[in-house]
Formats: structure tokens, C-alpha cells, sequence
């Protein structure tokens, strides 16, 4: 944008100059046209009234249009002056903006990278700890329960069966006492009986 503005200034003024010294020149060839076509009376140019009328109004015509030029130029040098004022102001204003969004941006990093909780500032690295030691905690709390759990099944099963087999041996130790029992009772009655006989 600011090289759009100097370019056209740069323009500008070049158009003026070439401009002015085309009317320079022309108005010094009309001076010198005038000097050249004018009578001497002792030290002094005598010069016709029209002619001198004529330069006049010349020199009156190329000062309005310097004067067109001028304004003209001014105006156009106003508005790229106004253009370039605005945009100052765009550019402060946005510079203003970075500014409050840099010290923003430090108070920001400068704050811990974390949160309050129980009135305890925690950061999110300590907070990720702590997350990641409770389910840990929770995972070994989780395995525990199912080995002893899997534990007790086992030892269940291992009292249940040395139940079985200790009532299975109990049974066997009564049917071989009641076997006994009952031979001895035969024996007694053989006795008995044979005692009877003997008598």
C-alpha cells in the first residue's frame, strides 16, 4: 500500500514539473517575443498595450491553471494523506491488539498449567499421577480379590474333597467296625451258646 502511495505522489509530481516548465517556457518565449517586438524610447521599452494585454491575460490563464494544479494535486495528495492517516490508525490499533494479546498470552503461561481442587493447587502432570497411581491402585486391588477369591474356590474345592473322602473313609470305618462288631457278636453267641452246651 505505501509503495501504491509513493508511486503515485512520485507521478504526481513529475506530471507537475514537466507541466510548470512547459508553461515557464511558454511564458518566457511570449516575454521574450514581447522585449524583442517592442520600440526603444531613450533608456526605456516601449511596448504596445494590446501585446501587454495579451501577456497579461497569458500570465493570468497559466497562473489559474498552476493554481487548478496545485489544488488538484493537494486533493489528490489529501486523500493518500487521509488514506495513509487510516491506516496509521488501522496499524496502532492492531498493534495495540497484539500487545494485549502478547501480555494475555504471558499471563497465561505464567499462571500454573493446572486447577484448584480441595483448595489444593494441582497441576496437570501431578493430576495425571494421581489418575494413573488410582487406577493402578485399583487394577492391583481388582487382581488381588480375583487370586484370593480364586484362591478360596481352590481351597474350597480341596476341603470339600478331602470331606468326601474323609466321610468315604468314615463309612468304611464303620462298616468295618459294625463288620466287627457284629463278628465279635457271632463270636460271643458261639460262645455263649457253646457255654450253654457245656453245661
Amino acid at each position: 500500500m505505501k509503495t501504491k502511495v509513493i508511486l503515485t505522489v512520485s507521478f504526481l509530481t513529475l506530471g507537475l514539473t514537466c507541466f510548470a516548465q512547459e508553461i515557464d517556457k511558454s511564458i518566457d518565449k511570449q516575454f521574450a517575443k514581447l522585449q524583442a517586438e517592442s520600440t526603444n524610447y531613450q533608456y526605456y521599452s516601449v511596448i504596445p498595450k494590446d501585446k501587454l494585454a495579451m501577456l497579461r491575460k497569458n500570465v493570468n490563464d497559466s497562473i489559474v491553471v498552476y493554481r487548478d494544479s496545485i489544488t488538484k494535486i493537494q486533493t489528490e495528495h489529501q486523500d493518500v494523506y487521509n488514506t495513509i492517516d487510516q491506516q496509521k490508525v488501522v496499524v496502532d490499533s492492531l498493534s495495540k491488539q497484539v500487545e494485549s494479546i502478547k501480555k494475555e498470552l504471558e499471563i497465561e503461561r505464567a499462571k500454573p498449567n493446572g486447577f484448584k481442587s480441595l483448595g489444593i493447587n494441582i497441576t496437570s502432570t501431578s493430576f495425571q499421577v494421581i489418575v494413573w497411581g488410582l487406577i493402578i491402585l485399583w487394577l492391583l486391588s481388582i487382581g488381588i480379590i480375583i487370586f484370593r477369591s480364586k484362591q478360596s474356590t481352590l481351597n474350597t474345592k480341596d476341603a470339600i474333597k478331602q470331606l468326601a473322602d474323609t466321610e468315604l473313609e468314615l463309612e468304611e470305618l464303620r462298616r468295618n467296625s459294625l463288620e466287627r462288631e457284629q463278628k465279635i457278636r457271632r463270636q460271643l453267641q458261639d460262645e455263649i451258646n457253646k457255654n450253654r452246651l457245656s453245661k
